[in-house]
């Protein structure tokens, strides 16, 4: 036992080293937890665009298919 022969004077060292080592695990451990939480989102995102993108597509092709059908109508 180094700190017990070093004495109490290095006490606090070791128990602050303890502090940060433990924060420095607990942020990198969330910081990856949120990446992949991030990647997942951008995936979800990028289908909703691709979904909306379709159904604007549909949409339009819609409305020319009526406008072509009443001027054909007023013919």
């Amino acid at each position: 036992m180094v700190v017990i022969n070093a004495g109490i004077q290095f006490l606090p060292s070791a128990i602050n080293f303890v502090i940060f080592l433990f924060n420095d695990i607990y942020g990198f451990v969330h910081w990856k937890l949120e990446e992949k939480n991030q990647i997942k989102n951008d995936k979800n995102q990028s289908k909703n665009e691709e979904t909306i993108a379709e159904e604007i597509q549909s949409k339009n092709e819609q409305i020319k298919t009526e406008e072509k059908q009443t001027t054909e109508k007023t013919e």
